[in-house]
């Protein structure tokens, strides 16, 4: 009950630096070059790498090349999907084409993101035993963060209305849709693996299983100080007329950062080389279900680069 106290207390402390950190970065005034001034994001032969994602699909728009590079290297390596993307309804319907709105027919559109991302690691060189589905309800995370803790009842998922994980495949079966229960997931998985780099969906994505995932996995790394030290590497997907479409793919057009996210972020840098950019391509048209909807959304993401930005001031949120 303590140890819930104090990362409850960490979530609050967490959610107030945000929201300030968010005020400066409208603010405040733009470097001049913030992603020469981090550094290049490397890996190294005593890495360890955690790919934290909201959904089947973000595992590769945000770190396909770090993973392709990683199983090139015979780097130790988990990628831990937090949902299986069961509330998608428009990219259900363009793929089962009629309305998904049964909680079954949810059910089984989060086994066939499954399978999907199951492809998706296979067009990358990983092997299906690096891959965890903790099973929480996708769109409803960032509600548990705000929500559902100690005495709370458990959230229900949007399509699927379960209050716990419904997926026999998932990390914790049954595991309520609670606060604490994510925390305690990823520490789990934390301990286990003892990552160096830890690579997660972005603060201020304007998704909320994005943002929750970031608050999720920041809270987490407190609660096991001493035990896991690990470097975090956020990365953008949802942010509004962010990244540019292109006319088809540029592989000379580098991933750059939004200009209103410049200051008050720490952003890197890494290249992508040819043939992990040709994987991170197939491995997205292996999430069938998402390609065949939104191909056009997905594929600014192919460039020669991969792109991260953390807060600049984040130690200030640690109670």
């Amino acid at each position: 009950m303590v140890l819930q106290s104090v990362s409850i207390a960490r979530a609050l402390a967490l959610t107030i630096a945000l929201l300030l950190a968010g005020c400066r970065t409208v603010a405040s005034p733009a470097p001049a070059s913030p992603i020469a001034a981090a550094g290049p994001v490397a890996l190294q032969e005593t890495d360890r790498i955690l790919v934290l994602v909201p959904h089947p699909d973000d595992e590769v728009l945000g770190t396909g090349g770090v993973l392709h590079e990683a199983v090139r290297r015979g780097l130790p390596l988990r990628v831990v999907f937090l949902t299986n993307g069961d509330s998608n309804e428009w990219s259900f319907l363009a793929y089962r084409k009629r309305p998904v709105l049964m909680p079954g027919g949810a059910l089984a559109m989060g086994a066939i993101r499954h399978q999907e991302a199951l492809a998706a690691a296979s067009a990358l060189g990983v092997s299906s035993q690096d891959l965890t589905f903790l099973g929480y309800p996708d769109y409803g995370t960032l509600d548990i963060w705000r929500s559902h803790w100690g005495l709370s009842p458990p959230d229900r998922g949007r399509l699927t209305r379960a209050r716990a994980v419904p997926y026999p495949t998932a990390f914790r079966p049954g595991a309520p849709f609670k606060g604490e229960e994510i925390l305690a997931d990823l520490e789990t998985i934390l301990r286990g693996l003892k990552p160096t780099q830890i690579f997660v969906s972005h603060p201020a994505d304007h998704h909320p299983d994005h943002a929750a995932l970031y608050l999720f996995t920041r809270v987490a790394l407190w609660d096991l100080q001493g035990e896991v030290a690990a470097t975090v590497h956020p990365f953008l997907v949802h942010y509004p007329g962010w990244p540019r479409p292109l006319q088809g793919i540029n592989p000379g057009e580098e991933l750059l950062p939004p200009a209103r996210l410049l200051a008050g972020f720490r952003w890197q840098s890494r290249e992508v080389d040819p043939d992990a950019v040709a994987a991170k391509r197939l491995a997205l048209a292996a999430h069938r279900t998402q390609y065949g909807y939104s191909a056009s959304r997905l594929l600014p993401f192919v460039r020669p680069n991969e792109l991260y930005g953390d807060l600049s001031e984040i130690g200030r949120a640690h109670v």
